[in-house]
């Protein structure tokens, strides 16, 4: 792999404001990941991490500070490190990203190594979970390799060495099949820790140097001195002690030149047992020295690491201890704060619970008076659709059209041109009509006239309409109410009349908005004997839609509206039919 010139990176990084440059950068860095313990690759992340907060790159910055917290881990620094995964991880979780994943999977391998093995599986799950979402994002494979690695390394920590080789098995097999090269060497790294402890060493030697090959071949020098540090660890085991001095050494120069101090702790820790078996106590001592120095430095980061890692739980017990102080100093004040305490606590707590009940009840009331409301929406719809269908049915249409042919085969072209376009406009009108609410009062007007006119085409000369609106303007009504009652005026009561026909149409506006349809045919009880005649029952489906309708409208609007019959008759003679409509309205702002 080429390494990366970071130093070109830098002075990029220096000389820009662009957020491309440093989404350049930060590719770069990522695809060198290894080289997290070098000098110069710290000082760009460092310096991209901080850059890009002044500039406000809100999602880069956390990118480098994720990257930040890796260097921080490197060198030992566990407490700053999490502080760094978790500042990423509130900005990542405010994109959604698979990168939120990386910093619970990062997490959980600082806490492990803290040895808190529950908390850690917890990060990882956390991180599995998160992965699942992004299942189709470029890095998911990547992703699931890293929680695979360090759910392994978790497991080998514990000791529990049968669950963390089948992770490692599976992480070893995806990270060959897609090319991820760190992931690998990680595997073979932990292979071989497992394979040494479980003092198998001809494999853990193999994997060791197969580890170390890869990291010679990608300049990993992080994981190369991890490499040389296992087969000294080996080869210790073994009982070869010069083999194993030898390869502690290598990794005692790379450690130092990487300023991996734990590695090195390990280097001189094992260095000083080496030197002590073979008698020679003076670079036992040196090394001992060594290791005394750096140790101290390391469990000084280390205790600071897991003091703000447990710092709630500190000051919780510190606060614990200072009441259990003052209790002693005076028991009676004591007491008599701990009963006052108790008193306001069931009081507070009461208090909460009687709100929350209030909010439960009145949520529960909220959502049954939405789903009340969106009941009547959906039949108002159901009805309003119905209203539609009725309007547009395919008896109106075939006559209403084979009446234009007749026109047109008595080669009254003008006429049928005419009422060609009357039908269409009254299509157009009634489909824009029927997505609406409310429409305006002279819209209706003009539909309902269009449909008569058409109806009376039928009729030749028979027919005779009145149409009085009285002026009424500026109201807004629900649409597709009136035409099915017109509808039933002609077809029932007017259709089988014999001689001269007439319907009335007129609108009121007193209290209420009325509109009242009259006509002088055969009546309702004269043409229900007519329907039972028939071979097949008919029933006016859209008026007991509309009817329907108005029963909604009444929840809203009022108990007024409605529709009333009335059945006109002259010496106990049918001479018609009356139907009044009360219906709904707005006016016009």
């Amino acid at each position: 792999m080429a390494s990366i010139d970071y130093a070109r990176l830098l002075k990029i990084a220096q000389n820009t404001d662009k957020r491309e440059d440093f989404q350049y950068i930060e590719t770069c860095v990522r695809t060198e990941e290894n080289e997290y313990s070098s000098t110069v690759a710290k000082e760009l992340i460092i310096y991209c991490a901080s850059r890009t907060k002044e500039l406000n790159f809100e999602f880069l910055h956390a990118k480098f500070k994720f990257q930040e917290s890796i260097i921080n881990t490197v060198h030992g620094d566990i407490g700053i490190a999490m502080q760094m995964a978790q500042e990423a991880l509130a900005i990542f979780s405010k994109y959604h990203t698979i990168e939120s994943a990386r910093c619970y999977n990062t997490m959980g391998s600082m806490t492990a190594g803290l040895g808190d093995y529950s908390t850690a599986l917890e990060y990882l799950n956390k991180a599995d979970l998160i992965c699942e979402h992004f299942k189709d994002a470029e890095r998911y494979p990547f992703m699931r390799c890293d929680n695979m690695l360090v759910t392994a390394y978790i497991y080998i920590l514990a000791k529990d060495y049968d669950n963390a080789i089948p992770y490692l098995e599976q992480c070893l097999e995806l990270g060959k099949e897609i090319g991820y090269d760190l992931s690998v060497n990680s595997c073979y790294l932990n292979f071989s820790d497992v394979y040494r402890l479980q003092k198998k060493h001809t494999e853990a030697l193999d994997m060791a140097e197969q580890s170390i090959a890869l990291s010679y071949q990608a300049s990993a020098n992080n994981l190369l001195c991890v490499g040389q540090y296992r087969k000294g660890q080996i080869y210790f085991d073994m009982g070869q002690l010069d083999s194993s001095l030898y390869y502690y050494q290598i990794a005692e120069k790379i450690a130092l030149e990487q300023n991996l101090n734990l590695r090195l702790l390990g280097v001189y820790k094992a260095c000083t047992q080496i030197y002590t078996d073979k008698n020679n106590f003076k670079e036992a001592s040196k090394y001992q020295s060594h290791y005394i120095d750096l140790s101290a430095e390391v469990e000084a980061k280390e205790r600071n690491s897991r003091l703000e890692m447990m710092q709630i739980k500190f000051n919780v017990n510190e606060k614990i201890s200072q009441i259990n102080s003052l209790a002693l100093e005076n028991n009676y004040e004591a007491d008599r704060n701990k009963l006052l305490t108790i008193a306001i606590v069931i009081t507070v707590a009461a208090f909460v619970l009687l709100i929350f009940i209030i909010i439960l009840i009145f949520n529960r009331y909220r959502l049954n008076r939405k789903i009340q409301i969106e009941r009547q929406q959906k039949k108002m719809s159901y009805h309003q659709l119905t209203s539609l269908k009725s309007q547009m049915n395919p008896h109106f249409t075939f006559n209403a059209l084979n009446s234009i042919q007749d026109l047109i085969l008595k080669e009254n072209t003008e006429e049928s041109y005419n009422y060609i376009a009357k039908f269409a406009d009254l299509i157009r009108k009634t489909l824009n009509h029927s997505s609406q609410e409310f429409i305006d009062i002279e819209d209706e007007y003009a539909s309902l006239q269009l449909y008569l006119e058409l109806e009376k085409l039928r009729f030749d000369n028979d027919l005779t309409i009145e149409f009085e609106t009285n002026e009424i303007k500026n109201v807004l009504i629900p649409p597709l109410l009136l035409q099915p009652f017109l509808e039933n005026s002609i077809k029932h009561g007017l259709f089988h009349k014999e001689g001269v026909k007439h319907l009335r149409v007129q609108f009121k506006m007193k209290k209420d908005l009325i509109c009242t349809i009259s006509d002088n045919g055969i009546g309702r009880e004269a043409s229900q004997e007519i329907q039972k005649r028939r071979i097949k029952n008919h029933t006016s489906f859209a008026v007991n839609s509309i009817e329907e309708r108005f029963k909604l409208l009444s929840q809203v609007y009022g108990n007024n509206l409605g529709v009333t019959y009335i059945d006109l008759k002259s010496d106990e003679k049918a001479t018609g039919t009356t139907v009044v409509i009360c219906l709904p309205y707005k006016r016009k702002t």
